[in-house]
């Protein structure tokens, strides 16, 4: 075992050939990039904000930071917000006041009001700064919440244990509960002019039933789900370098995310709030870049339409679209598998084609902006466009069935449909004309989000029947 300090890890993202360390076990984040400008080494046990909190537990990660449950030591057991979310940013982020989630935060509560504020988004207690090896971070306090919508169903009773075969995905009433809840608290912060550029089912929060502050350290400690006879299950792993040295900028051992699934509300009155302000912007002033997850994209996006030109509100509300039939059916509407070898540009003809596919031809703004689609269609003398010798029209398959997979000939009823999701047929009619209202290709077509919200679908019992309109 090498005894003399390793050379230091080049800043920027960690390369599969830099990696010095053995692979790690749990499913976290990757221990290469724990390095200059990078995550800091946090570990359980640790203390933070010059002595005031305690690190009980991993709720989670990103790219830009790693999240955490503390006790605040300076305040008496039981004591409001004695127990929070402590968010620790990678160094390369900058200072707290400089970060957009801070901003936007502090800029809703100055033009909202605070009980609305706190009914629709997670609240931001304060921040302070962790200086480490890997430089300075920003650390933003908050209330502690439970899991995310994508991970929550996980943790469902009816699927702990899991089973083979078995379809996880949320009840009815529960997705229809979701979707209300995340077009609320989206309404909220459109009608504050605010778009906020990452909508996907990680970023909306259970609220809890419970106040953590009247639990022990222990209670808050204990692995979720730990049922007779099953093992505990393992929460972290070592971190060792290949070379043997001891690694200054990293941890000693990772740790598995564990968010608050025993303490969630999942009940009749569930919940949801906003989180993660890092990707939201001013409508009226976009970012240069607006990143979004792949698969709930509008085309707009995908067709790099410049931002100055985007309506930031219409592309969270066509996530949303995607993320109703998400949530009912247990799968993503457009699914891009990873393939090494294609391009940025096959990515994106590959979505769009999708698009067309299951739900019909794309505006002639969008048509225009494609220029690719040279490749795959054709226009005949009346301005039809042809893929493979069949005309796109609504409620066509755009492909022969010997060139395709079946799920590529369905529209997007039919895949609804196949996906055989526990509804009837009422609530399966509503929920496809949702979907279908929602989302259109022109982005001025759009319903907002609190128009949305008049939809019958939302309706318990009586006005299911009714169109959309």
């Amino acid at each position: 075992m090498g005894t003399s300090r390793p050379p230091t890890p080049p800043s920027g993202s960690a390369t599969p050939d830099g990696n010095r360390f053995g692979m790690a076990g749990p499913a976290c984040e990757w221990g290469g990039d724990y390095r200059p400008g990078s995550y800091h080494p946090v570990e359980v046990g640790n203390v933070l904000g010059d002595g005031q909190y305690k690190v009980l537990r991993k709720l989670g990660y990103g790219s830009f930071s790693t999240v955490w449950l503390a006790r605040d030591l300076t305040k008496p057991d039981g004591a409001e917000h004695s127990i929070v979310a402590i968010k620790v940013v990678v160094a390369h982020a900058g200072p707290a006041e400089g970060l957009p989630e801070v901003m936007l935060y502090k800029h809703l509560a100055s033009v909202s009001n605070a009980a609305v504020l706190d009914r629709h988004v997670t609240k931001l207690l304060g921040t302070f700064v962790a200086t480490g090896p890997n430089g300075t971070h920003a650390c933003l306090v908050f209330e502690p919440m439970g899991p995310g919508v994508h991970d929550m169903v996980e943790n469902l009773p009816q699927f702990v244990p899991r089973t083979r075969h078995m379809k996880v995905r949320y009840p009815f009433w529960m997705a229809r509960q979701i979707v209300r809840g995340a077009l609320e608290a989206l309404a909220f912060v459109h009608a504050h002019g605010m778009a906020h550029g990452d909508v996907q089912p990680g970023n909306f929060l259970f609220t809890l039933k419970d106040r953590l502050d009247r639990c022990t350290d222990d209670e808050l400690q204990r692995p979720a789900h730990v049922h007779p006879p099953m093992r505990l299950p393992k929460l972290s792993a070592p971190l060792t370098r290949l070379d043997g040295k001891v690694d200054p900028w990293a941890p000693k051992q990772l740790f598995v995310p564990q968010p608050m699934a025993d303490w969630a509300d999942a009940g009749p009155g569930l919940s949801l709030k906003l989180s993660d302000l890092g990707g939201a912007y001013l409508a009226a002033h976009p970012p240069a870049k607006i990143v979004s997850p792949k698969g709930l994209r509008a085309p707009e996006l995908i067709l790099k339409t410049p931002t100055n030109g985007l309506d930031g509100l219409a592309l969270d509300v066509w996530a949303v679209g995607c993320l109703v039939f998400e949530l009912v059916t247990g799968q993503q509407l457009f699914c891009l598998p990873w393939m090494p070898r294609q391009t940025e540009e096959e990515k994106n003809d590959e979505h769009l084609l999708q698009m067309v596919s299951l739900l019909g031809p794309l505006s002639d703004a969008a048509w225009a902006r494609w220029t690719r689609s040279s490749r795959y269609f054709s226009v005949n003398d009346s301005g039809q466009r042809t893929l493979f010798n069949l005309c796109v029209a609504e409620g066509k398959p755009i492909r022969r069935p010997e060139d395709a997979h079946p799920e590529e000939l369905q529209t997007m009823e039919q895949l609804f449909d196949r996906l055989a999701p526990d509804v009837s047929d009422e609530e399966a009619r509503a929920t496809k004309r949702l979907v279908r209202r929602i989302l259109q290709c022109d982005p001025a077509q759009r319903p907002t989000a609190a128009e949305i919200l008049q939809a019958p679908w939302f309706q318990e019992g009586g006005g299911m029947g009714v169109a959309e309109e």
